[in-house]
């Protein structure tokens, strides 16, 4: 009797084994890519990764206690310099802005010409080691930008995996003109014509 019900339960433990091995298979990806990242996200939060305060990346996040502090979202482009201005004089190698800078400040309407919000933020950047944040749109809106970097690849071409995307919102004029780099912020593999999304 022992034997007959530990055979069971090889044989479904086994099944079920293979079952989810032959669903894993039929999911697709982007279902698989999901559903990594929830259970990543919940190890994280049973068991966060320690802060090592050597490592050389600092994260400047706009969160609840920055809002009540300094007020609603967007910040002034002025607070914005004043930023960059600090990290700069603290040394930092890179700065990094995760926001789309498509529209000019909201105070930019009533200032003198060169003396706006914005051309503060842009005489801020100007020459820092900073990057505005861009993003891909899947609607054409008008003319190309040039390429920043290249890739190296082996095997196939790459380009045919890539999803078409011939838009692209970038940073206001007053901030574009004198940025070192942009990068593009997308839901996957892009491939961009490229366009002038300030409005």
């Amino acid at each position: 009797m022992r034997r007959a019900n530990e055979a069971r339960l090889y044989a479904l433990t086994t099944a079920t084994a293979c079952a989810l091995a032959l669903l894993a298979g039929v999911v697709g990806a982007p279902t698989r890519a999901v559903m990594q990242n929830l259970v990543f996200d919940q190890y994280q939060r049973w068991k966060p990764r320690p802060s090592d305060p050597n490592l050389p990346v600092r994260i400047i996040a706009v969160d609840e206690e920055s809002l009540k502090r300094l007020g609603q979202w967007p910040w002034p482009r002025e607070r914005l310099a004043a930023l960059v201005n600090a990290l700069k004089n603290a040394g930092a190698a890179a700065i990094a802005f995760d926001f789309l800078f498509s529209e000019k400040d909201r105070a930019d309407t009533g200032a003198p010409a060169g003396d706006t919000p914005d051309d503060a933020f842009a005489r801020a950047i100007d020459g820092a080691p900073v990057v505005l944040g861009s993003f891909v749109s899947e609607a054409p809106n008008g003319a190309g930008a040039s390429a920043k970097a290249g890739f190296v690849t082996a095997g196939d071409d790459a380009t045919k995996f890539l999803t078409p995307a011939p838009g692209l919102w970038r940073p206001c004029p007053s901030s574009r003109s004198t940025r070192p780099a942009s990068a593009s912020s997308t839901g996957g593999p892009t491939r961009t014509g490229s366009c002038d999304g300030c409005r």
